[in-house]
């Protein structure tokens, strides 16, 4: 029975796998898009013994894994991603580790899409209206006409400073959110610079995403074919009144 459950769970763990990467090739032309990694473990081993059993050893048969689970992470998050020029004004790219600091109705995120633009009051938004912060943990007002942005992320109009950019890095356990949102544990990022005019590229590598969807396959075709056979085992084990 051990034999079904781990390539059970081996089955679960590939199809999740498969999850991820078909996630990661969608979102591969998105600016600022982190690639999600899945990192494989074994569950806690646990002792097996036998029942019934009086002797010294208490019946121990030592310990055994019921298989492997899947535990997603992103890796490097905001680092090295590389930069793209559009020439439009409000793009802003980030080079180095740095996000944008981003308020939801959820809470405070984090993005590095840099596709931003002005809602009907004159606030600086993300494409999805979530409003851009300053320093200061508040959003940006901008009126008509031309922005400069200084690679520190100052905001400059009309010859006037009008906020800089809450520029931050994350750390810890980072989560996506819809929207190509982030977040973490947040600190300042004094060492990121702003790209105005230029967009981060996706974080994502078709190639190698592809690649490992052909390897999550034939992972998932073998563990399939190893739970029919072991099926097929025990019942007709059970036929025969002897369960191994």
């Amino acid at each position: 029975m051990n034999a079904i459950y781990t390539a059970a769970s081996g089955l679960n763990a590939q199809r999740q796998w498969l999850s991820t990467i078909g996630a990661n090739l969608a979102a591969a032309n998105s600016p600022g898009y982190l690639a999600v990694s899945d990192q494989f473990a074994s569950f806690p081993a646990v002792a097996a013994s036998r029942t019934g059993f009086s002797g010294a050893a208490g019946g121990a048969l030592g310990t055994t894994s019921w298989g492997v689970a899947v535990e997603p992470g992103i890796r490097n998050p905001g680092a090295g991603l590389g930069i793209y020029a559009t020439g439009r004004p409000l793009d802003l790219a980030i080079q180095g580790p740095g996000f944008l600091t981003v308020a939801t109705p959820a809470g405070t995120a984090y993005t590095k899409d840099g596709r931003l633009f002005l809602d009907s009051q004159g606030t600086l938004v993300t494409g999805q209206g979530d409003r851009v912060l300053s320093t200061s943990g508040a959003p940006i007002h901008l009126a008509a006409g031309p922005v400069t942005v200084a690679a520190n992320g100052t905001i400059t109009q009309n010859g006037a400073v009008v906020a800089q950019l809450a520029l931050a890095t994350l750390s810890g356990t980072i989560t996506s959110q819809p929207g190509n949102l982030y977040v973490g544990t947040a600190a300042p990022s004094p060492t990121s610079q702003v790209v105005q005019g230029a967009l981060n590229h996706s974080g994502v590598s078709i190639t190698q995403s592809a690649s490992a969807m052909i390897q999550a396959e034939t992972a998932y075709q073998g563990l399939s074919t190893m739970v029919t056979e072991e099926a097929t085992r025990l019942s007709q084990a059970a036929k025969l009144g002897v369960m191994a």
